[in-house]
C-alpha cells in the first residue's frame, strides 16, 4: 500500500453523484494490502465500500446515519456479529457539504456531523466515532478514517492534523 494514493478516475463503485464519495480504489487498496475477512464502513454513503467488497468476495457491513446508525452516540460493534478486521469511515466534515436534509432526506438529523456548529464540535463528535471504530475492530485489526482539509472563504483547517493529535 502506498502512503500517497492518486487515481485519475474514481472507479465504477458507488454513485459518482453522491457528494464526498470515496474512490473505490482506496477501499480496493486497503483490502488487497490488509486482506480482511470482514470490512465495516460506518459512513457507507452511496455504498462504494460494499460494492468493492462484494466484487472481491469480502464480508461487509455498511452503516450510515441515513440508515439510522449514529456513530456519534451508537456503538458500531452492536451491529456486528463479530469484530471487524477493518473498520473504515469517511465522515461528513463540519459544514463542508451538508448531508441530512440536503444530500438525502428532507430533514436535518441530530447526529449529522456536517451540521456541527463549530469545528471543535466536529472534532469532539469525531473522537467518539474513532473510539467506536476502535471498539468494533478485532485485536490486531485496522481502523481507518479518510479525512483531509477544509478550505473555505480563505480559511484553512487540517482535520487530518486534528485526527492525528487525537
Amino acid at each position: 500500500m502506498k502512503s500517497v494514493l492518486s487515481f485519475p478516475e474514481r472507479g465504477h463503485w458507488g454513485k459518482s453523484n453522491w457528494r464526498g464519495n470515496t474512490s473505490g480504489y482506496i477501499i480496493k487498496e486497503m483490502i488487497e494490502h490488509f486482506k480482511p475477512s470482514l470490512f465495516v464502513d460506518a459512513c457507507e454513503g452511496s455504498g462504494t465500500s460494499g460494492d468493492v467488497c462484494r466484487e472481491m468476495g469480502i464480508a461487509y457491513v455498511g452503516l450510515d446515519l441515513y440508515k439510522g446508525n449514529d456513530f456519534t452516540k451508537d456503538s458500531i460493534i452492536q451491529y456486528l456479529s463479530r469484530p471487524a478486521d477493518i473498520c473504515f469511515t469517511h465522515p461528513p466534515y463540519h459544514n463542508m457539504v451538508v448531508y441530512s436534509g440536503e444530500v438525502y432526506g428532507t430533514e436535518a438529523i441530530l447526529g449529522d456531523t456536517s451540521r456541527c456548529a463549530t469545528p471543535e464540535e466536529f472534532i469532539a463528535r469525531s473522537q467518539t466515532m474513532l473510539l467506536n471504530q476502535r471498539e468494533a475492530t478485532k485485536e490486531g485489526g485496522i481502523y481507518a478514517t479518510l479525512i483531509g482539509e477544509k478550505r473555505k472563504n480563505g480559511e484553512f483547517r487540517s482535520y487530518q492534523s486534528d485526527f492525528i493529535q487525537m
